[in-house]
C-alpha cells in the first residue's frame, strides 16, 4: 500500500506557481509544496514557439461542468462531474483538475441543520481528480474523496466547505465546519444572548487528509492532522465560563475572541479560504465575518496544535499573525481597519519584496461600499518565517507590524459575498465580478482597469456566480497537460 500523490497544485498565478505543500507533523514525511512561480519557470522567452494565448478557469456554481476558455471567450475545454462545485476548482502543474464538490444527495436532506439553514449554499464533501482523455475529449474522473463515505464524517454536526490546499506529499489540507451546542458555547464564553438554542455556533476544524492506494486499486483515507479554532479563544465577558480575561483582548492577538461577531448568527468565524506557505510550514486562512487574514503553525503535532505552546513558533495552535481588522481583537477605532470582508489570501513570492520573501494578496469585499477591491501588502515577516505583531493600541506598527500596502485598487465593482485575486507575471491583476455573472476584470500593475470578460458570453452557454477565476498561458505546464 502506498500514500496517493495527489499532485501539486498551482495557485494558478502566472507569476508565482502556488505554494500548496507540506505535511503535519502526525504524517510520516516532511511536505514541500508551492503556490508561488518564477516568471522563469512559467515561460522562456528565447523560445519562439512560446504560446501566450491567455486561458481563464472557472466553475460556476449551478453548474456540474468546469470550462477553460481562451482570451477571445471561446471554450477550450469542459471537465463534467457528478456534482456543483463547493466550491474551488484547481488545475495543477500536470493538467489533473482538483475540484471539491458538493455532496447534495446526503447533505439536502430535512434534518441536516446545515442545509435547512443554508438551501442555496454549495457545500463541500467531495474532492475530486480529473483529466481529459487525449483520444475522446471525455472526462476521466481519477479518484473521488467523500468526506461522509470515506472519513465517517456526519454532515449534520459537521461539513467540509469552501476550500482546500493540496500539499506536495499528496495531502489535503481542508476546511470543515463543526457545529457547538448552545450550552457547549456558553461553557466556551460565547454571549448567549447572540445565539439561539438550536444552532448553537459554528466553529472551524482545518483537518489534514492522506489517501492509501491499495494494491488492487482501491483508496483508503484517513485524517493525520487538525487544528481546531475552538482550542483558541478569548473572552472578557464572562468571568465564570472558560476563555475569560480581565485584560484588555489587545493583550491576546493570538487568540480569537469569540465574542466579536455580535450579530445572531451562528457562522461567526466564517473561513472561506486556506492556503498553504512552503518556506515556513505555516497556513494562511481568511475569515470573512472577522475580516481578517489568519496565519497558523502547521508543523505542530495535533497535540501541539491545541496548545499555545510548541511547534516551529513556540505558538502552538495560537494564531502567528492576523491583518485586516484590529477591532477583531480589541483596539478601539477602525482608523487601522483595512478589510471588511475578505476572499482569497495568497502568497505571492517576490525576493525583491522590502521583506525578502514575498506579499499577501488577497480580495477585499469592501461591503456596503461602492467598489471591492484587490489588496497586495509586505508582511512583516523575517528569514525564519517570525511575524512582528505587538500588542498595544498606539500606532500600526505596534498592530501589525512593519508591514507595507503595496496595493489598494477598486475594481468597479461591488460584491459582497465572493471574490478572487491572482498576480501575473506581467505584474498586473485577474480578479472577478464573481457574485454577479462571473466576469474577469484584469488590471495593471498600478491597479488601474484594463479589460474584461463575461465568460457567460461563451459557447458554455453557462452564466451566473462563481467563486474564483485562474488564468493560465498556453504554453503552462498546466495547460499542456490537460490531455492524458
Amino acid at each position: 500500500m502506498t500514500p496517493i500523490k495527489l499532485k501539486s497544485v498551482a495557485s494558478l498565478m502566472l507569476l508565482f506557481p502556488l505554494l500548496l505543500s507540506g505535511c503535519g507533523s502526525d504524517s510520516s514525511s516532511d511536505t514541500e509544496n508551492s503556490t508561488s512561480s518564477d516568471t522563469s519557470s512559467e515561460t522562456d522567452s528565447s523560445d519562439d514557439s512560446t504560446d501566450d494565448t491567455a486561458y481563464v478557469l472557472y466553475a460556476p456554481l449551478s453548474s456540474t461542468s468546469t470550462y477553460l476558455v481562451d482570451e477571445d471567450n471561446n471554450q477550450k475545454y469542459e471537465w463534467t462531474s457528478d456534482y456543483k462545485p463547493g466550491q474551488v476548482t484547481y488545475l495543477d502543474s500536470e493538467g489533473y483538475l482538483l475540484r471539491t464538490g458538493y455532496d447534495a444527495n446526503n447533505i439536502e436532506t430535512n434534518d441536516n441543520s446545515f442545509y435547512q439553514t443554508q438551501p442555496g449554499f454549495n457545500f463541500g464533501g467531495v474532492v475530486e481528480r480529473s483529466h481529459i482523455d487525449a483520444n475522446t475529449g471525455d472526462t476521466v474522473i481519477d479518484w473521488t474523496l467523500n468526506y461522509q463515505d470515506d472519513l465517517g464524517g456526519d454532515y449534520n454536526v459537521e461539513m467540509p466547505h469552501h476550500d482546500i490546499a493540496v500539499l506536495p506529499n499528496g495531502n489535503i489540507l481542508m476546511l470543515v465546519w463543526v457545529r457547538k451546542s448552545y450550552d457547549e458555547a456558553v461553557a466556551a464564553g460565547r454571549n448567549p444572548d447572540e445565539m439561539t438554542q438550536d444552532d448553537g455556533i459554528l466553529s472551524e476544524r482545518i483537518i489534514e487528509v492522506q489517501g492509501t492506494e491499495s494494491d488492487d486499486g482501491s483508496n483508503s483515507w484517513e485524517i493525520v492532522w487538525q487544528w481546531n479554532a475552538w482550542d483558541h479563544l478569548v473572552q472578557n465577558q464572562y468571568a465564570d465560563e472558560a476563555n475569560y480575561t480581565d485584560e484588555d483582548l489587545l493583550n491576546f492577538p493570538n487568540k480569537i475572541d469569540v465574542n466579536y461577531i455580535t450579530s445572531n448568527t451562528d457562522d461567526i468565524f466564517h473561513l472561506n479560504n486556506i492556503f498553504y506557505i512552503e518556506d515556513y510550514d505555516q497556513i494562511i486562512v481568511s475569515s470573512n465575518t472577522y475580516s481578517e487574514l489568519w496565519v497558523i503553525d502547521h508543523s505542530t503535532t495535533t497535540a501541539q496544535a491545541a496548545t499555545s505552546t510548541d511547534g516551529t513558533y513556540n505558538k502552538g495552535g495560537d494564531l502567528l499573525y492576523r491583518w485586516g481588522n484590529p477591532q477583531a481583537y480589541g483596539y478601539g477605532n477602525d482608523t487601522y481597519t483595512f478589510l471588511n470582508g475578505v476572499h482569497d489570501v495568497n502568497l505571492v513570492l517576490d525576493s525583491s519584496a522590502s521583506n525578502g520573501f514575498g506579499t499577501f494578496l488577497m480580495y477585499n469585499n469592501n461591503k456596503q461600499e461602492t467598489s471591492s477591491q484587490v489588496i497586495e501588502i509586505t508582511p512583516p515577516i523575517d528569514s525564519d518565517g517570525n511575524y512582528t505583531l505587538g500588542s498595544d493600541s498606539e500606532g500600526i506598527n505596534n498592530l501589525y507590524g512593519p508591514f507595507t500596502t503595496d496595493l489598494a485598487a477598486d475594481i468597479g465593482y461591488q460584491e459582497n459575498s465572493v471574490g478572487s485575486a491572482e498576480k501575473l507575471s506581467t505584474g498586473g491583476y485577474i480578479t472577478c465580478d464573481c457574485g454577479g455573472d462571473g466576469r474577469a476584470v484584469w488590471m495593471d500593475s498600478d491597479g488601474s482597469v484594463i479589460d474584461e470578460m463575461d465568460p457567460s458570453t461563451n459557447t458554455t452557454g453557462h452564466s451566473g456566480p462563481v467563486f474564483r477565476l485562474y488564468q493560465f498561458l498556453g504554453s503552462d505546464d498546466e495547460i499542456q497537460g490537460i490531455e492524458k
